[in-house]
């Protein structure tokens, strides 16, 4: 009976290691980690084959395996940790049963294959959630910036991200210039909350520490904040870095910085951005043809009635502060602007 116990792990851990190891190959393009995964999964089925193999039992295999109905909902991630747990279980189970049966030699093989898998495991989520972070990053078109009204209730600006998410935004950055540190974390973990049940990034504006402390998806600086190389340190890789840019130069040079993303701006007069001069739409045009290897946002005094000049100089990514912040209803905001993208 043991026989039998230990061939239907040595399948399930080689089968879960394989999925683990095309995960690494194939999707994060990490061919070291993936060969060594492939060479524990060659020593295990080398000492399954010699051993175990004639005690297959198909119908009892069946009978354990995973429907597809329970996979349908996972992510990437998801599938990464169900394959991990299921590779560290049936190892534990072997080398648990080859310590009672006196097969030193397997029990070790499995003991550092079981060890070899959950040192893999957080590496894999920080390069997987990263790969998350970045894919949601490309596919995101409309960008929320925060700008709380002088005396505004906390409740109202948070109310009025959750009927934003509900229009559609798919990122919200919390940029709140005159908040203590304390009122920032405070707003930010709401936010976190909100974007996270709606499927969208979250990001704070300046604070690499807050980012951190609240575990958003990401921090943005201007170009006067703190430099580029000290975020990447502060927040790790794992996390997002956006900056600001304001002309051609600053454009090249955020190219080869730590930056995952740009904003251009600002294409009108803003408040937000009061005493910088609008750059207008020559630059959106010029990053439209020139800025091809990061992902970038046309930021400032966007609103539904300019939307369509913005998108005809190239811009693809947009992001508002005033049109969402004092609209009556922002998810219907949201949906006017969705239906300008669907139709341009």
């Amino acid at each position: 009976m043991w026989s039998r116990i230990i061939d239907s792990n040595f399948n399930r851990a080689s089968e879960a290691i394989k999925t683990l190891e095309d995960i690494i190959r194939f999707e994060l393009e990490e061919i070291e980690l993936a060969n060594n995964l492939k060479t524990l999964r060659a020593n295990l089925d080398f000492h399954h084959q010699n051993n175990w193999l004639n005690e297959r039992n198909i119908e009892l295999e069946k009978e354990s395996e995973f429907k597809t109905s329970d996979l349908e909902d996972l992510c990437l991630i998801d599938l990464m940790r169900l394959n991990v747990k299921k590779a560290a279980q049936s190892l534990k189970t072997i080398q648990e049963l080859a310590q009672v049966s006196k097969l030193p030699e397997i029990a070790s093989l499995a003991e550092n294959g079981r060890n070899q898998i959950y040192a893999l495991e957080k590496e894999l989520w920080l390069k997987l959630s990263n790969q998350d972070f970045k894919n949601k990053l490309q596919n995101s078109r409309i960008y929320l910036i925060t700008g709380r009204a002088e005396n505004e209730p906390f409740e109202s600006i948070i109310y009025k991200v959750k009927m934003a998410l509900a229009g559609g935004v798919q990122i919200v950055q919390l940029r709140e210039k005159g908040l203590e540190a304390a009122q920032i974390c405070y707003l930010a973990r709401q936010m976190k909350e909100l974007c996270a049940k709606a499927g969208a990034l979250f990001i704070v504006n300046d604070r690499p520490d807050i980012a951190l402390a609240v575990d958003a998806d990401g921090v943005h600086v201007g170009q006067g904040d703190i430099d580029l190389s000290i975020v990447r340190r502060i927040v790790g890789r794992n996390k997002l870095i956006g900056v600001s840019v304001h002309s051609q130069d600053e454009i090249e040079i955020a190219q080869n910085s730590e930056a995952d993303y740009l904003s251009i701006g600002p294409v009108f007069l803003t408040q937000t951005k009061a005493g910088r001069p609008p750059i207008g739409l020559e630059l959106i045009e010029w990053a439209a043809q020139n800025l091809t290897e990061k992902p970038w946002f046309a930021v400032g005094g966007i609103d539904k009635e300019n939307l369509p000049e913005v998108l005809k100089a190239g811009a693809k990514k947009f992001a508002c502060v005033k049109y969402f912040m004092t609209a009556s209803d922002q998810t219907q905001a949201g949906n006017a602007i969705k239906n300008q993208l669907n139709d341009a």
